[in-house]
């Protein structure tokens, strides 16, 4: 924590204040227009006149940096360190149209993605979150923490299921998170929600299609009150600031909890091929450079599993898409998980035996990964791919079963 960063925070507080009599004398009033923006979320005359007030506000006292706002024209260029302020007028609009006294403005200072100090400021109750990197989280001043629970039939969950969409992940948290809650809510604020976890009136919260002005405070609040967050895809950065995700916030057991739920689960199989009738030799691929997960490694045949097939029925269609030949089914040797890149690696590896000749790589199959050669190797030989992150090379030297092994 710097005095930098001190003096950021109590410009960020003066002008969310002074942004924040104006939203509560318009949502008192109720003086304001509605109308729609072409994502079909709702925009106030209020939204317009707190972001001006907050904007000016900042920019008297840090006009070196660039502001990055809701509603505001395209993003300014930032400067080689990659600093902005990030500022929603009102996060909670839906709310405020309603009538429904929950709602924030917030405001985060950032460098490359990781916001340093943020704050969040409730105007209908007065309530101001706060925190900077490294300083720990407060509440009107007074520190805070999450409430430890660890379990979700003991968690109070807010869950706005409108904010998932109609998609996978909508599906879900109706099915693998909502019948494993105590309580679950919707306060349709995301500031509020994270924030609310931060300090233990709820024990997680997941919100929808939120960009970095919506949470990149709220985010900071609770990870310096001893919370958790991320995307579902694991990261805890804000890479793009126009991008919209899905952020998760909880105490760290309960975010594991929730991220193994939220996460897309995607089923593989792998197939170990003896060479002949021993097991001195299996059947070795080597993956292409240009791989996303695993470049240039040398691993295991393996296809992702379709909805409509057997675990056994994957092991003919990587001999037919990827080796050019016939592939039966053996015994199971192995099956295990783990997460890359946002999901959910669910794997089995079964031995095979090739029924028609020698792989001929690559097959000119669009669509899935082709790889660059084969070759016959030793157990030693799969230990590279286990120790660069490859699931099969580690689960199949894990069974025991490699050959060249006692």
């Amino acid at each position: 924590m710097t005095a930098h960063w001190q003096e950021i925070e109590k410009a960020i507080r003066r002008a969310l204040q002074a942004g924040g009599a104006k939203a509560r004398e318009a949502y008192m009033t109720r003086d304001f227009r509605v109308a729609r923006k072409p994502d079909g979320t709702s925009v106030t005359t209020a939204d317009i006149d707190v972001q001006g007030i907050v904007t000016s506000e900042l920019r008297a006292a840090l006009s070196d940096v660039p502001i990055v706002a809701e509603e505001s024209a395209p993003s300014p260029e930032l400067d080689a360190a990659g600093r902005f302020l990030a500022v929603d007028p009102i996060d909670g609009t839906t709310n405020f149209v309603r009538g429904v006294p929950l709602f924030s403005i917030t405001c985060a200072y950032l460098e490359d993605g990781e916001a340093l100090v943020g704050g969040v400021y409730d105007p209908i109750h007065d309530d101001y979150f706060r925190a900077i990197r490294g300083g720990g989280a407060f509440w009107n001043d007074r520190p805070i923490a999450p409430d430890p629970v660890r379990e979700l039939p003991r968690a109070d969950v807010s869950l706005p299921v409108d904010t998932l969409g109609d998609g996978d992940v909508r599906a879900r948290v109706l099915e693998g998170i909502v019948p494993r809650v105590r309580k679950v809510r919707a306060l349709r604020a995301a500031a509020l929600e994270v924030c609310g976890v931060a300090c233990g009136r709820l024990h997680a919260a997941v919100h929808g299609r939120v960009a970095v002005w919506d949470v990149a405070a709220a985010t900071l609040i609770v990870e310096e009150a001893g919370g958790v967050w991320s995307s579902l895809e694991g990261s805890a950065r804000f890479a793009e600031r126009g991008r919209f995700t899905t952020v998760a916030a909880a105490t760290p057991e309960l975010h594991a909890t929730l991220l193994d739920l939220l996460q897309p689960v995607k089923d593989v199989v792998a197939c170990a091929v003896y060479r002949g009738g021993g097991r001195d030799e299996v059947l070795a691929v080597l993956r292409p450079e240009d791989d996303p997960d695993l470049p240039g490694i040398w691993g295991l045949p393996a296809a992702s599993k379709k909805a409509d097939e057997l675990w056994e029925e994957v092991v003919a269609r990587v001999g037919r898409e990827k080796l050019g030949v016939s592939l039966a089914a053996g015994a199971l040797l192995a099956e295990g998980e783990d997460r890359r890149a946002g999901r959910r690696i669910r794997m089995r590896v079964y031995e095979a035996r090739c029924t028609d000749g020698e792989p001929r790589v690559p097959q000119p199959v669009t669509g899935v990964t082709q790889y660059r050669s084969w070759r016959w190797a030793r157990a030693a030989e799969l230990e590279p791919g286990a120790r660069a992150g490859s699931l099969c090379c580690r689960l199949f030297l894990e069974a025991g079963r490699g050959p060249g092994r006692s």
